[in-house]
């Protein structure tokens, strides 16, 4: 009885360092994300599966699990930028990513989370798959102690075992001096392999290539071209120079913005502002215009934008005699040109409010006159306009 006790607690003490390091071998979840988006964005689950997904497994070692915070903030026009934070085994890195949706900043950040935590592995799995899942994404901000900006290599390096017994050639093979061979000159009683010959031209990969899922939104200068919109404008209108007196009106106008630059196309119209001669003779004058405008932003996307431009206009101004014994009418074209500026304030992804200024030199200053009265109006050199309305963007 002793001794089947004895040979027991043999086995149970020999067994245990195999549960020990059976134990040691569990891994923990890759990552820890603290995701703060809008409610449109993905959640920390969907992108925490992402990276398992890019990593090929859904456990990791103790000492590569990335705890990640990021908060996503819209930028204008659907896209986000996204300020990330992690945190490698005491190692801190911060990440600033522009993204032009947020299913693109979020394949980003799972990207950038994978790379941080096994680059080699997730290379491998993208050279392999074809996808290109390595091609890391266009970040600023990483600093140069971060984990992810010195890869670490892609395999250990093995060391040969002492216990290995050396081979003895026979005393009649011939020998060859270490190193003449290009092996090592350490002997093994296994056969060493043979080295491979470097691949041929044929025989080299292509270069992996980064495939968009359906649905992904287009990147570089194809993501300026989805940024692309139709604007539909009413405002209200004031001038100064063309008219008798500092008039109002009402205008409208319809916009073609691909990029930070803006086409406009259009009208306004001022009623009658009058202009006396001697007492109760004078006119009744109305000035119609139509509108083109060239703007340009200054400023990245965002909520508040200012744009110079170059205006032109050219319409009609028409007056009607009043207070003379045989009243009469008449029209004349009206053109100018000039500087410009338009401000807007966005107030949510469709609309705008817009405030423009603009500065135009006269072209056609045609003079009306009354019969036995004389002159009365001409328009100025310099006309000054300015408008205050909103916008709905499509």
């Amino acid at each position: 009885m002793r001794a089947q006790r004895l040979a027991m607690a043999t086995i149970l003490i020999g067994l245990a360092p195999v549960g020990v390091a059976a134990a040691a071998d569990v891994g923990v979840a890759p990552v820890t994300l603290s995701w703060d988006a809008p409610a449109a964005c993905s959640d920390a689950k969907t992108i925490e599966a992402e990276v398992q997904r890019l990593l090929g497994t859904t456990t990791v070692a103790a000492e590569k699990h990335v705890v990640a915070r990021a908060k996503v903030a819209p930028v204008g026009r659907g896209a986000v930028r996204v300020s990330l934070t992690t945190d490698r085994g005491g190692v801190h890195g911060v990440r600033t990513v522009d993204a032009a949706s947020c299913r693109a900043a979020a394949e980003s950040t799972a990207l950038i989370l994978a790379l941080t935590i096994d680059p080699a592995q997730v290379a491998a799995r993208g050279v392999a798959s074809g996808t290109g899942a390595a091609a890391a994404p266009i970040v600023t901000g990483a600093p140069a102690g971060s984990p992810s900006s010195a890869a670490p290599s892609s395999a250990p390096a093995s060391t040969a075992p002492s216990s290995a017994p050396a081979s003895t050639a026979p005393s009649g093979a011939p020998t060859e001096p270490p190193g003449a061979s290009g092996q090592p000159s350490a002997t093994s009683s296994a056969p060493a392999p043979e080295a491979a010959a470097p691949p041929g031209p044929a025989e080299r990969p292509a270069p992996a290539k980064r495939v968009r899922p359906a649905g992904d939104p287009p990147t570089s200068s194809a993501a300026n071209a989805a940024t692309t919109r139709i604007a539909i404008a009413a405002f209200g209108a004031a001038d100064v120079g063309s008219l008798p007196k500092a008039a109002l009106g009402l205008g409208g106008a319809i916009a073609w913005t691909p990029g930070r630059a803006r086409i406009e196309v259009g009208a306004t119209s001022f009623p009658a502002s009058t202009a006396s001669a001697r007492g109760s003779r004078g006119g009744d004058f109305q000035l119609s215009i139509g509108q083109l405008r060239a703007c340009y932003g200054v400023l990245p996307p965002g909520i508040f934008s200012l744009s110079p431009c170059a205006v032109g206009d050219a319409g009609s101004m028409s007056a009607s005699g009043f207070g003379v014994n045989s009243p009469s009418s008449g029209a004349a074209l009206f053109a100018a040109a000039g500087p410009g500026v338009l401000a807007a304030l966005r107030l949510g992804d469709a609309f705008a409010l817009r405030l423009t200024a603009d500065l135009e030199l006269v072209f056609t200053r045609a003079q009306f006159v009354l019969d036995a009265v004389g002159a009365v109006h001409q328009p100025s050199i310099f006309a000054g306009r300015t408008g205050l309305g909103g916008e709905i963007r499509f």
